[in-house]
This record gives C-alpha cells, structure tokens and sequence, in this order.
C-alpha cells in the first residue's frame, strides 16, 4: 500500500509543474503580445520613412533637372562662365533638401566646370573617366529631351568604411537646341552627392525624438544587428514618367531589451494573484486528501482482516460512508461463503458432464476427419475434370476464333502467325514446334524446344505419336507437308487434350490445301497461258480500280504486234506463237525496270499499265521500245530467227479522261502500224493486205 507522505510529495510535485505551465503560459502570451504591438508600429514606421525617402529624392531630384535647364548653367558649359551666377544656380540644389552634400558641373567629356561642397569626406568623383565608367555615354537625344531621366549610383566615399559612408550619385544631363540641326544634344552633366549618413538623419527627424527605432537605409538589406526587433522594406524612386531610378533597402529596428522590460511588469502581477490563488487551493485540497487517505487506510486494514478470517470488530471512521461500507464488507463475506459452497458442488456436476461432452466431441472430430478427406479427394478429382473441360473448350473456342480470323486475301506470313497464336492459345505450358512447307510458298517454322527432337516415324492415318518425350502431330496435306510437335513435360497430356489438338492439325491442313488450291485457280483465272503476262481479265480488274480511285494517275502503252496474220498464215500458228513470245520478252526487257505492269488482251495486242512515280518518263520509255525492236526484213527473205516489231500507241490519265485513254492509245497504235506499213511499202515493195 502507498504511504500517504508519498502520495502528498507526488501531490506537490504535480501542483508545482502546473504553476509552472501556468506561468509560462502567461509569459508567452504578454511576450507575443508585446511583439505584435511592437511589429504594427515598425511597420507604421517603415511606411512614414518610405514616403519620406520619396519625396527627399523627388524634391532633390526635379530642383536638379529644373536647374539643369538655366541659361547659366548652358552658359557655363558653353565658354560664358559666370560663376556668381553658376553658383547660385548649384547653392539652389544643395539649399533645396538638406540631405544634399556635394554638387558639381562637368562638361561632357568630364572637366569639372564648378563645384559646392560642405564637406570634404563626401566628395564627388573629380575626373571624367569615373564618371563614365560609373554610368556609361550618354547618347545624343532628341526633341523629348524633358522626359529623359537622369542616372543614379551607389558608390562608398570611404573606401572599406562600411554602410555608413554610402553616397547616393545622382546625375542628371544638361541639354541645348542646336539650330542647324534643329536637335538637342547634351553639353554636360550636374552631379548631385546624397550621403546616406545624411538621409538617415533626416529621417530620425520624421519619427520625433520619442521613437525609440534605428534607421538604415542602404542598396542592400544588412543583417549584421543583434539583439534587435527588424522591420525591412524596399523604396522605389521613379521619375514623373515611370521609370526607375533607383532602390533603396530601408530597415527600421527596434532594441529587444525594451520588449523585455515590458514583460517583466505585467508578468509579476499577473504571477503573484495566481500563486496566492492557487495556494489556498492547494492547502483546501491537501486536507481533503489527507481525510480521505486517513479513512482509506482503516478500511483498507479493516478488508485486510476480512482477508485472512481474522476475527473483526465494530469500528469508527470519520467519514458516515465508509462506516456504512465496513458493514456491507462483513455480511458481503457471509454471503460469498455460503455462495462458494454452493459453487463446489455445482462444479462437480459440470465436470462430470464435460467429461462426457469431450468424448462425444473426440468421436464428432474422427468422424469430420474422415468425411473432410472423402470431401478433398473427391473435390481434387472434380477440379481436374473441369480442368480437362476447360482446356478442351478454349482450344475448341481458339480453333472456331481462328476460323474467322482467316481470309483468303492474307499473306502467308500472317497465316502461320495466326497459328502460332492459336497454339500459344491453347495455354498448354508447353514448349513446342510447328512447321509446314506448302508448294509454291517458302518454308515456315517456329521453334521454342531448346532440346534436341529425335526423329519420329509418323504412320499414315495416325492422328498423333509419342515417342521419347514428345507428341507429334502430323499436316496431312496435298499441297504440302508439316508437322506440330509438343514437349511432354513432366506429366502427360489428356487423351481429350490430344484428340483436340489433332482436330486443330486437321484445320489447319484442310486450310493450307484450299488456300494453295485457290491461289493455283486465281493465278490461272488471271494469266495469259502463252506469254505468262495477265490475260484480260486481270486488265478489266486493275482499270476498274484505277477508274475509282481519286489520287492515282497511270499511263497506257497499247502495243500491237505487225505482221502475226501474215506469219500465221504463211509459217503457221505455232511461228505465230513463238513471235508473240518474243514481243513479250521484248517488253519486258523494257518495263521491268519501271513500275509497270504488262498483260496480252488479245491475240497480237498488249497493254502495259504505267504507275504514278514513273509517269515523269514516258518520252524516255518510248525510244527503248523503239530500240528493242528487230529491224524489218522482205517476206522473201527465209530466216530462221523471227523478227518482232510493233507498234506503240500512248495516253496519260493527267492530260486525257480516263474513259478515253484506251481510244486515244489505240489511235496513236494505228497510226504508227500504218507508218510501219507505208515503210515496208517504200522499201521492199510489200503491198499490206487489205484490213477486214
């Protein structure tokens, strides 16, 4: 049990932490007071010194331009120094503000002209030299020379000094009317000096005798003082037309020890009342706490003895409510060992029914353990059957998708891309290799197993094989051969597995055929079987795409063979033959090196399609079929070589209709076979049968 003087110390020491939170409490409230009152008048007073600053600056600034305009000054730095009167002129600058020091008259290539000065530790810059390294030529102005602002610079007239010996410069042109050239130009310059130790004086004056704050004002912020409340600000200086002319840093501070001795009043009062306050407090609470420790205690003793069955007797206390607890203690323990009697022998018949409740529940637990393992082996064979189905579905579901991904217009490499997926598809978790060769196609194939696959016998009508670790899927196709072949694994596949991977190989063996069948019909339906050049039909279909295209241009080359009813006639269709073949070899030789294409319409015309980038040498393309052709010789004369000529006709689809380019083609063909006619005509005395 605590003993009571360790409960009253722990008491003290809690009381004495609280008048201690309560005073620093106090403390930091005056002291943030104190400071916001203190921060408002810094910035009253950073306001009045702004001000003040712009209007000393102002002032000083426009009695120094108004002056730059007197005739004595232009006089003076024109030759006619008067310096009685040039004097004057500068005293009126100095005179005007008292923060002016210094004043001087330079000519525009820096002689000092005249000069004021109060006092020599604030003196001017006294040759030209400085002045323009300082601020720069002044270019020459013209006729608004009223609205040019003069120049300013902070320079330190004790070298290493400090803030303290700041100058402002302030340096203003004097301009003339020249006549002749009807401009103004500058003559000179007046240089004005404004100690900052003089305008901090001025401006302790604005504040009165009663501010306690210290003034600085520099062109830049000094954080150098310590011990000190600092209000800081910036002043821009412009002229009457806006612009700038300088800035300046203003700080206005205020001692820190005056804050403190502000608080120190107020908090000693507020800090006596509260102490005295809570003093009485604390002693009414002490005594009320040592009567109730001092009752707690004999009670305390009184249970003590109720603990251990010691024999007890009526007692006292000074509080009524624990004399009324003494005694509901002592008939609280009658009635407990009455009650705990009754518990034994309650307990005793719980046990023996526990007892036989944990035996029941032994048989219950053996019983769930054995249905839970029936349970698991029959969900395990479960899932593996809708495994099996699952995966039989998706590759049922990725053969149908393949079905309607193929088209006939596809590329080879797209097919055997699109079966390569679908096997991935199939989501077996397996390596595999597929390859096919279909006639008249190159070779595909696509391989992921890394081992060695021993050769593998496949006999005819087997849908499937396994040997040596690896089922392999034969391509039954007409067209060609090819084969898919899965790594094994670790487990083997399902035979339903299996069963649909060979209905894929199937699929895609039934495609294969029908698609080289139609290729094999498509080429045929649109070649020409003598020249291997497109028939007719391909002809109508690439100038029916030509007619309803927008941006395509073509050319037309109509090429008409001579002499082939002749020749059949007189050396028989299968000579005929063989000159069609050579004009077709001719034209080749022509058009291969041009994006053209060629086809034989008729039995001895051809038409050759010319493609847009290749229009730009038509003219070209008509002296080489010129070239290529053999020379002309007399029917009479037997050769065995068969001499090919024809005759070209020409349209653009740029300079003609496209329904016209045939006729207009076809008319240029005639009329050159007429010429080619009229030629032999002339040479060999050939009379050209009559047309029909």
């Amino acid at each position: 049990m605590i003993r009571i003087k360790h409960l009253l110390f722990i008491t003290l020491i809690v009381f004495c932490i609280s008048i201690c939170y309560f005073c620093l409490s106090y403390y930091q409230e005056f002291r943030k007071y104190a400071e916001q009152n203190v921060g408002r008048e810094l910035y009253f007073e950073e306001a009045l010194i702004n001000d003040n600053i712009k209007n000393l600056l102002l002032q000083t600034f426009n009695v120094t331009r108004y002056i730059s305009g007197r005739s004595a000054v232009v006089n003076a730095l024109n030759g006619h120094v008067d310096y009685s009167l040039l004097n004057g002129e500068l005293a009126v600058i100095r005179n005007s503000a008292s923060i002016v020091e210094d004043v001087m008259v330079l000519d525009e290539s820096g002689r000092v002209i005249s000069r004021i000065t109060s006092n020599s530790e604030y003196l001017l810059p006294t040759t030209g030299a400085e002045f323009r390294n300082a601020f720069g030529a002044m270019e020459n102005i013209g006729s608004d020379y009223l609205n040019m602002p003069g120049r300013t610079m902070f320079i330190d007239t004790k070298d290493g000094l400090g803030a303290d010996t700041l100058s402002l410069i302030y340096l203003q042109p004097v301009v003339d009317f020249e006549t002749e050239s009807r401009t103004y130009v500058i003559d000179g310059y007046i240089a004005v000096n404004i100690p900052m130790i003089k305008l901090i004086s001025a401006l302790s004056s604005v504040l009165g005798s009663q501010s306690k704050s210290v003034i600085r004002v520099s062109n830049k912020f000094l954080y150098d003082m310590e011990g000190y409340v600092s209000r800081f600000g910036t002043q821009e200086v412009k002229t009457l037309s806006g612009e700038k002319l300088c800035t300046l840093k203003v700080s206005v501070s205020r001692p820190a020890d005056e804050i403190e001795m502000n608080l120190i009043g107020n908090i000693i009062s507020q800090v006596k009342k509260n102490v005295i306050i809570s003093f009485v407090i604390a002693v009414a609470l002490i005594v009320c706490f040592l009567l109730i420790l001092h009752s707690f205690g004999s009670l305390f003793a009184f249970i003590s003895r109720l603990e251990m069955n010691n024999k007890i007797y009526a007692q006292r206390f000074v509080l009524w409510e624990f004399n009324k607890t003494s005694r509901l203690l002592h008939d609280m323990k009658q009635t407990i060992l009455s009650q705990l009697h009754d518990i034994e022998r309650k307990n005793h018949r719980l046990q023996k029914a526990n007892n036989e409740t944990a035996e029941v529940n032994r048989k219950l637990a053996d019983m769930n353990a054995t249905l839970e393992k029936q349970v698991q082996e029959r969900t395990h064979s479960l899932q593996k059957a809708l495994e099996l189905s699952t995966n039989c579905n998706n590759i049922s579901n990725v053969i149908i998708n393949q079905r309607s991904q193929l088209k006939d217009d596809m590329k080879s490499e797209q097919i055997f891309d699109i079966f390569c997926s679908s096997i991935r598809e199939f989501n077996l978790k397996r390596n595999f290799c597929f390859e096919y060769k279909v006639e008249g196609e190159n070779r595909e194939k696509t391989n992921t197993i890394t081992t060695i696959i021993p050769p593998i016998d496949i006999i005819q009508g087997d849908s499937y094989r396994y040997e040596k670790g690896f089922y392999k899927f034969p391509l039954s196709m007409k067209e060609g051969e090819g084969y898919l072949i899965l790594e094994a694994g670790e487990s083997a596949i399902e035979p339903d597995i299996l069963t649909n991977i060979s209905v894929f190989c199937r699929e895609v063996s039934s495609y294969l055929d029908n698609r080289a069948l139609r290729n094999r019909l498509s080429f045929w339906a649109r070649t020409d079987g003598l020249t291997k050049l497109g028939n007719r039909v391909a002809y109508d279909q690439q100038m029916a795409y030509y007619e309803t295209s927008l941006d395509s241009e073509i050319g037309l080359f109509l090429i008409d063979a001579n002499g082939l009813k002749e020749i059949n006639d007189s050396k028989g269709h299968t000579t005929g033959d063989a000159l069609l073949k050579k004009v077709a070899g001719k034209l080749h030789t022509v058009f291969d090196n041009y994006d053209a294409d060629i086809f034989r319409i008729g039995g001895d015309e051809f038409i050759t399609i010319l493609h847009g980038k290749d229009l730009n040498k038509s003219a070209e393309i008509l002296e080489k079929l010129a070239a290529v052709q053999d020379k002309p010789v007399p029917k009479a004369v037997q050769t065995a070589e068969i001499a090919a000529t024809f005759a070209v006709g020409y349209a653009d689809s740029r300079t003609t209709p496209f329904q016209m380019l045939y006729k207009k083609a076809d008319h240029e063909m005639y009329l050159q076979k007429e010429a080619y006619y009229e030629m032999r005509h002339r040479l060999f005395g050939e009379i050209r049968a009559p047309r029909h």
